[in-house]
């Protein structure tokens, strides 16, 4: 099964689009199988989501906007049909819920989110009980302007893992402007307690109320059995500001085992991950300047994050790049590679899906 939360960024344009991707049973090609559409409402940054598959089906938990503007927490599971297994509301603490994550122990969904100011960490059923209540994550001073983001949570085989921005403001009581990033991480185990806290450094700093969403695409991660292999974006000082992602490779206590390196020879940005066991994908844009649009690329890396090769790229080079939302995924050992750009033949704004197929080493 090949799944992901997709989300769409352009140049000033925010809007998102959740995506489920299936395989038919027994058949060794990707090929569609169903759709369906989830009640989404509010703006843009509110809608953020994170999907994960298990061996029945998918889970998947969004923020909703609710009554007084709050943002509750709304939890899905679905069947390999798409058919809908729950649907409910989770979190009951008056708190808001910015950019949820979630992952599969095997029997239960870690889930983590940021509340703005703070981060929460909840174990939830399949059925979307509460096995471990709402717990807050040490992080941030309270009450001195500080924010948080982009969250991800990721189940090791024994723990769960949690990447997420602390964003620091540049002066006391910040509420708006921009603010300085620190990537963060911490491993928990069953009962919520803290066994490792780490420091990760900085990525490209943060702005609000400019940008919110854009931090989903800040940093991505995945964990090999071994490590985490960690790409992350920066940006430079000048202007106009030119993106670079990096690599490292982190172990189970967020120290890093290889000094950071360029992921790709060319500036690029929105790194996204995924692994079949045996090699990693990354996918990622490049932005070809104000009247260029974007190009897609992917690289690959072996386990212990050694690049096999140079990137690729993968959009359609005999049109104008203009393609956005680069992700990737796994179907039977293969990667693929997907992106969305403009219609041009379409009279409304609307948006075609494509793939690129690599094999299992890229």
């Amino acid at each position: 099964m090949g799944l992901r939360w997709l989300q769409v960024l352009g140049k000033r344009l925010f809007f998102m689009v959740g995506i489920i991707l299936l395989a038919q049973g027994g058949q060794a090609e990707l090929g569609y199988r169903a759709t369906l559409t989830l009640p989404f409402s509010g703006g843009i940054p509110q809608l953020h989501g994170d999907l994960v598959p298990n061996d029945t089906g998918a889970a998947a938990v969004y923020s909703r906007p609710e009554a007084g503007g709050r943002l509750g927490l709304m939890f899905y599971r679905f069947a390999a049909d798409l058919s809908v297994l729950v649907e409910r509301p989770v979190a009951p603490e008056v708190v808001n819920h910015y950019e949820p994550s979630l992952c599969w122990d095997g029997q239960n969904y870690g889930v983590v989110s940021s509340t703005f100011n703070q981060a929460t960490f909840m174990i939830l059923s399949p059925a979307g009980d509460i096995v471990l209540a709402p717990l807050q994550l040490p992080g941030p001073p309270a009450g001195e302007g500080w924010r948080t983001a982009a969250f991800r949570v990721l189940w090791t085989g024994n723990a769960y893992a949690v990447f997420g921005i602390l964003a620091e403001p540049e002066y006391p009581w910040q509420t708006q402007g921009s603010y300085y990033t620190h990537l963060t991480y911490w491993l928990l185990n069953g009962a919520g307690e803290v066994l490792a806290q780490k420091d990760l450094g900085s990525v490209t700093p943060l702005a609000y109320p400019s940008f919110e969403g854009a931090e989903k695409e800040y940093y991505d991660v995945v964990w090999t059995g071994a490590a985490f292999f960690l790409a992350h974006q920066w940006e430079s000082t000048g202007f106009p500001p030119v993106f670079q992602i990096g690599y490292r490779m982190v172990d189970l206590q967020g120290n890093p085992l290889q000094a950071e390196a360029p992921a790709t020879t060319l500036p690029t940005k929105g790194a996204h991950l995924d692994t079949n066991g045996a090699a990693i994908g990354l996918a990622c844009l490049r932005d070809e300047g104000i009247f260029g649009g974007n190009s897609l690329y992917a690289r690959f890396f072996s386990l212990d994050g050694t690049p096999l090769g140079d990137e690729v790229r993968y959009d359609d080079t005999s049109a104008v790049p203009t393609g956005y939302a680069p992700q990737i995924f796994t179907y039977r050992g293969r990667f693929i590679a997907t992106y969305v750009y403009p219609d041009p033949l379409s009279v409304q704004l609307e948006y075609v899906l494509k793939f690129a197929e690599f094999d299992g080493a890229g």
